[in-house]
């Protein structure tokens, strides 16, 4: 029967130029989607997932030659012919597509309700007032707390987890036909990626949305899919219904993929006596605007509330909790890159709470940071060579130019890139290999203690558990320190020695790993531990 078909793909090939020739990203990929199923595309970082979904939805970048054997049928018309003005009509309409970055794809200078009434208003006659409600209400659908102040608050003013919620509702706001995930919940901690899911399983059932689930997790897979297209350097390696690819994978690639998970424990600690980091009664207070502009009214939210901790040399402390709970707050005022309102901080032995942005400077090399979402934090006008060198070069590390390169390279072999890419730039690479450049970037300076902000949410599996033993050898060789910053649970567990659970700002558990995993004492401990392992199991 072929009523039900929404999307008819096929021969999906894409090329892009780059220097000294052309690169296959994606050949003869094909497939059918019909009115109310999931098909999921999986494979590692860089093996033509998004590049896929980018020509279904014509958003490939102008170094892209799509082949002209590319053939992608919506209602009976080649979507792959259509003009730009076609193919806007039903851009956020009858498709829609949730990017993986969610800061890079929302406008800085616009607020959050501004942005999605936008979406409303386009395709659909609505007034300001409608298309506001209509907002309010996506906002409540996709569980972001307090709604009505975020209508009015602008993007980063909101956790990674919020901004993925704000940008799923963007693309459910006109129900469209078709829904695109590109790592829909990369972001958002496991209670809340359960919420969005079920989320869209609903509307799938309600209005019969047909939706394509790019994603590396494969227990969100095995939940929501119900066919699986198993991807590997541009090509479908295997296909089949989902619970025939899980149980029976055929192709030595399915086997691996399926095989990979973060495993283990972290090494034993070899915990020196010296504290490298110590944070005493930090609060971090924001103000917040609600209303217009001149009947608004103000309110603080303590985003981080009176806390404590004490890092020492060759440890991992993790910091879990769920979006929005002040984990990146914390972290980042521990490291002087926001305003504390409150506390004191010591590094090494000294007190930096007080210090200005250039008695800071000494520190910044022996501290470093990778944050939560790298096409965000990585230049986009500069080469790979460029991004990791200007730490160098800033802090006068290196013995001239040759010796810069040939720790450049170290840096990008040491993040599991190869090291042939200087000339290249971020909007090239996969969203895990852009994630690598970052942990590239931070560990060229070769520092003592790094701030690890969900460093591998953007990662497949397979990368993740190479991530994860990079990051033990370092600590290992170096005697480095790390706060791990994570709502994955299972990667806490292989990685970090102790960890913090925090709610609303506040502490509400912490000690041993296994201890705190195994053992919780609260509530709220138990619940995302439960939506961590068994609910994926």
């Amino acid at each position: 029967m072929t009523d039900d078909i929404v999307i008819d793909a096929r021969n999906i090939g894409v090329s892009f130029k780059v220097d000294g020739g052309t690169i296959e990203a994606v050949r003869d990929v094909s497939f059918t989607l019909r009115r109310g199923q999931t098909i999921a595309l999986v494979g590692e970082s860089g093996s033509g997932k998004s590049v896929t979904a980018r020509a279904i939805m014509r958003l490939l970048s102008k170094r892209a030659i799509v082949s002209p054997q590319t053939e992608i049928l919506y209602a009976g018309r080649d979507m792959a012919r259509l003009s730009p003005a076609e193919m806007r009509a039903l851009r956020g309409n009858r498709l829609s597509m949730i990017f993986q970055e969610p800061m890079s794809s929302l406008n800085p200078v616009y607020t959050i309700g501004t942005q999605i009434a936008e979406v409303l208003r386009i395709h659909n006659r609505m007034s300001k007032a409608e298309a506001k409600d209509r907002a309010l209400a996506l906002l409540k659908d996709v569980q972001i707390p307090d709604p009505e102040a975020r209508l009015n608050q602008y993007p980063h003013q909101l956790s990674g987890g919020q901004r993925q919620r704000v940008m799923i509702a963007m693309a459910l706001a006109n129900n469209p036909d078709v829904l695109i995930a590109d790592e829909p919940t990369t972001a958002l901690d496991v209670t809340v990626q359960a919420e969005i899911l079920n989320l869209i399983k609903n509307l799938k059932d309600r209005t019969g949305l047909a939706v394509i689930l790019i994603t590396h997790d494969l227990t969100v897979v095995r939940q929501f899919a119900d066919h699986v297209h198993v991807m590997q350097h541009g090509v479908v390696r295997e296909a089949g219904p989902t619970e025939t690819i899980f149980t029976s994978p055929r192709h030595p690639y399915t086997r691996r993929l399926l095989g990979s998970e973060p495993r283990g424990r972290a090494d034993p600690a070899q915990v020196g006596e010296e504290t490298v980091l110590e944070g005493r009664n930090i609060r971090v207070t924001y103000n917040l605007r609600k209303g217009g502009a001149f009947r608004g009214t103000w309110s603080k939210l303590q985003a981080v509330d009176g806390l404590s901790l004490a890092l020492k040399r060759g440890e991992t402390l993790g910091l879990v909790g769920e979006s929005g709970s002040g984990k990146t707050t914390f972290g980042q005022a521990l490291l002087r890159l926001n305003n504390l309102t409150e506390g004191e901080v010591d590094f090494l032995g000294h007190r930096i709470d007080g210090l200005d942005r250039r008695g800071m400077k000494p520190y910044r090399q022996r501290m470093q940071i990778v944050f939560q979402d790298p096409f965000a934090s990585l230049n986009p006008r500069m080469s790979v060579r460029q991004i990791i060198e200007e730490g160098l070069i800033v802090n006068g590390i290196g013995q001239g130019r040759a010796d810069r390169e040939a720790r450049v390279r170290q840096a990008l072999r040491d993040a599991g890139l190869p090291d042939t890419i200087l000339s290249r730039f971020p909007h090239e690479f996969s969203g895990g290999q852009r994630q690598r450049l970052a942990i590239a970037r931070a560990i060229a300076l070769e520092p003592e203690f790094i701030l690890l902000d969900e460093p591998t949410s953007a990662l497949d599996l397979s990368v993740q558990a190479q991530i994860i033993e990079l990051l033990r050898k370092l600590q290992r060789d170096k005697g480095l320190s790390y706060l791990f910053i994570s709502h994955d649970l299972k990667v806490v567990r292989a990685l970090c020695h102790r960890v913090i659970v925090m709610q609303h700002g506040r502490i509400v558990e912490q000690g041993p790993v296994d201890a705190v995993l195994e053992n919780p004492t609260t509530d709220y401990t138990r619940r995302l531990v439960k939506a961590a392992f068994e609910i994926a199991a």
